[in-house]
């Protein structure tokens, strides 16, 4: 990843961190079981198991955003997937699960979360980057173009005056 194009990740990961932290700390998500996947134990209809460990969505989010920042995208990630479980259509935490799988290469693990990120914030020009990279990398060539091309139309269509502008220029180059 280039230089320009980490800085620019930061800037909207610390952008997103203040955003989403204090989305996240408002909903009553606090204190939240972290069980999930893994087998075993009955069923319960989704309640929280007794002796599931707990934990802070926001401090979640928080942790995630440090990993991410400091290139730790293993732990990253899974700091974001416990914030999905418990906000899944928080779109930061969805994008920065998916960029997190991105920057490890597993552009597989990725897609979901991009577009679940893409669902819940239409307009986020970095989700859309990086799952038209992950479509490319999953040879869906068609739908990694289709992306390109809105991008690219939305680029065109922005004059200098336009906030996205720059973004969107970094996006398609």
């Amino acid at each position: 990843m280039s230089a320009k194009l980490r800085y620019s990740t930061m800037n909207r990961i610390s952008a997103f961190a203040l955003i989403a932290a204090g989305a996240i700390a408002l909903a009553p998500v606090s204190d939240v079981s972290a069980a999930g996947g893994g087998g075993g134990g009955g069923g319960g209809g989704g309640s929280p198991s007794v002796s599931a460990p707990r934990y802070d969505a926001a401090e979640e989010y928080r942790k995630g955003v440090d990993a991410f920042n400091s290139g730790d995208f293993a732990r990253a990630a899974s700091h974001f997937a416990r914030v999905t479980r418990v906000a899944p259509q928080n779109p930061e935490a969805n994008y920065l699960l998916g960029a997190s799988f991105m920057r490890q290469g597993d552009a597989k693990k990725a897609r979901k979360p991009l577009e679940n990120a893409i669902k819940y914030a239409p307009g986020m020009i970095s989700a859309k980057r990086d799952l038209a990279l992950a479509y490319a990398q999953l040879d869906r060539k068609v739908d990694a173009e289709a992306i390109l091309g809105e991008l690219t139309a939305r680029s065109t269509a922005c004059t200098a005056a336009c906030a996205d502008k720059a973004e969107l220029d970094q996006a398609i180059t």
